[in-house]
């Protein structure tokens, strides 16, 4: 199956209801209006994404930033097509409804891995300062961890979610202003952002030299949710056509984002590179949609890694301690490894059906 991705501007094709999937997905991506249908391979990118994440904290020698670059693409194209659709249609966004919608999908797991690890780490004996943990509960720990040089703890993951939140929040208002001038002020006010994003990045890393503070603040990391947003707003049925893209070119995109993550000097990572890789995690997503029902991609939206992409958000809160308490079994070989994928597994599960499950279920009687 080919997704559509049409000029958004009217009805019809371009308001396809294709973005269900939303509120299926962990990761960092929930909420707008409801639709019945779904995006192919969408679940299986977050997989891929959480899995790069899981396997670098494991001790693999894999760039687990990709991971999270995969992650705000992801979140950018999925949020600006729900609201490029909801626009289409009513004419407006629902600000507070688009609120509420990723409060019940983000917040009752977040705060319940927190809960869950203030009570782990008071167990193992260490102790949250004041900063770490007002920082935590407000959605301020990346601008917390840049400040104190990124520290090792057990929410040092979690400056993605912030550097998401803030975009949840700001988005929708930026999107409304933009798309009132129509769809090509709003790709090209797009654009603007990520340009402007980026240059402000070069210029506090030419100041500064400072990894900690361009890699974790949102002022310095939303260009990746951006792109994103951008390939939204560009996609088309011309785009997204059958038969537009080789089954091997996601193989060539992903070398050359390797490529440029690993063979370049940290002044290019740290000053252009998060948007250059960001871009080419655009380009993957759109192959990727264009290529999941052929023989070689097809895998992407098997049921294991639908479940998996499912499952994203609450493997994404909990890897680091399935990891950490798995360092504990005996050292025999591939115990630890698999030990660790089966705790962040279960401890996943666990925040998905006991946490995220209701939430949603509540939260769907309450917008009835």
């Amino acid at each position: 199956m080919t997704p559509r991705c049409g000029a958004w501007w009217t009805s019809g094709d371009a308001t396809d209801a294709a973005d269900r999937v939303i509120d299926r997905a962990a990761s960092t991506s929930p909420a707008a209006p409801r639709t019945t249908s779904r995006l192919p391979a969408l679940d299986g990118l977050r997989a891929i994404a959480v899995a790069t994440v899981v396997f670098y904290h494991a001790g693999f020698l894999v760039p687990g930033d990709l991971g999270v670059q995969l992650f705000f693409a992801l979140s950018g194209f999925l949020i600006t097509r729900l609201l490029i659709e909801e626009y289409a249609s009513s004419g407006h966004v629902d600000y507070r409804a688009f609120v509420l919608r990723r409060a019940f999908r983000i917040l009752p797991a977040y705060y319940a891995f927190l809960a869950g690890s203030y009570v782990l780490d008071h167990l193992a004996g260490a102790r949250w300062s004041t900063g770490m943990t007002v920082s935590s509960l407000t959605y301020l720990y990346n601008y917390w961890a840049a400040a104190q040089g990124s520290p090792v703890t057990p929410l040092s993951h979690t400056w993605s979610l912030s550097v998401e939140e803030h975009f949840y929040l700001l988005w929708p208002l930026a999107f409304l202003a933009l798309a009132r001038k129509g769809p090509r002020i709003l790709a090209r006010g797009c654009a603007g952002l990520v340009v402007m994003v980026m240059i402000w990045r070069c210029v506090l890393w030419l100041q500064t030299g400072d990894g900690a503070i361009v890699y974790n603040r949102s002022d310095t990391r939303i260009d990746s949710i951006l792109v994103g947003c951008l390939l939204a707003c560009l996609a088309s049925n011309k785009r997204m056509e059958p038969g537009l893209w080789a089954s091997w070119l996601p193989v060539v995109t992903v070398a050359a984002l390797l490529l440029v993550r690993s063979a370049l000097p940290r002044g290019f990572h740290y000053s252009v590179g998060f948007t250059v890789e960001a871009v080419l995690c655009a380009a993957i997503i759109m192959q990727l949609l264009q290529l999941s029902g052929t023989r070689y991609w097809s895998w992407l939206d098997s049921t294991f890694a639908r479940w998996l992409g499912t499952l994203s958000y609450s493997i994404y809160l909990w890897h680091g301690w399935g990891i950490s308490i798995a360092r504990h079994l005996p050292p025999i070989a591939g115990a630890r490894l698999l030990g660790g994928l089966l705790l962040t597994l279960g401890l996943a599960a666990c925040s998905y059906y006991v946490v995220e499950r209701p939430a949603l279920a509540l939260r769907d009687r309450i917008s009835r």
